[in-house]
């Protein structure tokens, strides 16, 4: 007859044998039956120490993971139970319905469905028709929403040429379910040859997806008051509004100290030019091929004109 501890061992070790099975078969990684599962579909490697009492699962090689709707895969993570959160480490992609998130180091909190990820993130939306960069974003399940920091980016239609705006700033806030958000503090918007600065930018999108139809809204301190440019002709205000519907530009409202300067030059070999400027309360500019059409100042309106002006005349 064997020794008891040698027997012991055996038993740990058919134990152990069983665990990783069961694991890499697809079980359930969640404490309770009641909670969604998070199931392990496939790793190269599992590393663990076989003790019950191990907080720690190694995961390694072509890692896929599924917890409800939402599949995980990366070159490596490591499974916590205790806190009961998996960190995705190199090619992490998230993948939630349409959306997607790809990122270098993802920490996924399972109670939740929330996540943070770092390190070169990109998100793309196609139905909505929007893609995130940034080096750092935490997004809250419970919420809907994505909050970008570290150099952000957000872009409307990034694959359409003659449609596609881009909002960069400190941050940017965006609510998946409401298609609306924030960008705060050192606030740059692009559009074709359309420059917008401000200190924020609130982003409205519509009650109706498919009419494509936004708002940006462009609202002062604390870093700059707004100011959009297009070649040498600059709106600016206190507010300014960019109007788009389906996809185009048609209109932008400025609001509160507006004021509109055009600039023309009538010979390319010069540097003189015709100025004129437009002062009030509200002006309302009607565009089209992204293009000023027409310009209506509304209340306390005030004209200029100023004829062969220079550079040094300013």
């Amino acid at each position: 007859m064997g020794c008891p501890w040698r027997i012991i061992m055996i038993v740990r070790a058919i134990k152990i044998a069983l665990a990783a099975v069961i694991l890499f078969s697809g079980a359930s990684l969640a404490k309770s039956a009641k909670d969604q599962q998070l199931e392990l579909i496939h790793a190269d490697k599992l590393i663990t120490s076989g003790q019950t009492d191990d907080n720690q699962l190694v995961l390694v090689g072509n890692v896929h993971l599924r917890h409800g709707s939402t599949e995980l895969w990366s070159d490596r993570a490591v499974w916590y139970k205790q806190n009961d959160l998996v960190v995705f480490i190199d090619s992490v992609q998230l993948i939630d319905s349409t959306r997607s998130l790809s990122c270098q180091h993802l920490t996924y909190y399972r109670k939740s469905g929330s996540a943070l990820a770092v390190g070169e993130v990109e998100i793309v939306d196609p139905t909505e028709q929007v893609q995130i960069n940034a080096n750092k974003v935490d997004y809250n399940k419970t919420d809907n929403k994505f909050i970008a920091t570290g150099g952000p980016k957000l872009v409307f239609y990034p694959d359409n040429d003659s449609s596609r705006s881009a909002i960069v700033g400190d941050s940017i806030i965006y609510d998946v379910q409401n298609q609306s958000g924030q960008a705060i503090n050192n606030v740059i918007i692009t559009r074709k040859d359309i420059t917008a600065t401000s200190g924020r930018a609130d982003f409205i999108g519509s009650e109706k997806p498919e009419e494509q139809n936004r708002i940006i809204r462009l609202s002062g301190p604390p870093t700059g008051q707004p100011q959009v440019k297009q070649g040498e002709n600059v709106l600016e205000g206190e507010q300014i509004e960019l109007q788009i519907a389906n996809k185009t530009l048609v209109g932008m409202l400025v609001e509160d100290k507006a004021k509109a300067t055009y600039r023309e030059h009538k010979d390319t070999l010069s540097n003189k030019y015709d100025e004129a400027i437009l002062e009030g309360k509200q002006l309302e500019a009607y565009f089209a091929d992204d293009k000023i059409e027409k310009a209506v100042m509304r209340s306390n309106a005030t004209s200029y004109y100023y004829p062969e002006r220079t550079a040094d005349s300013t």
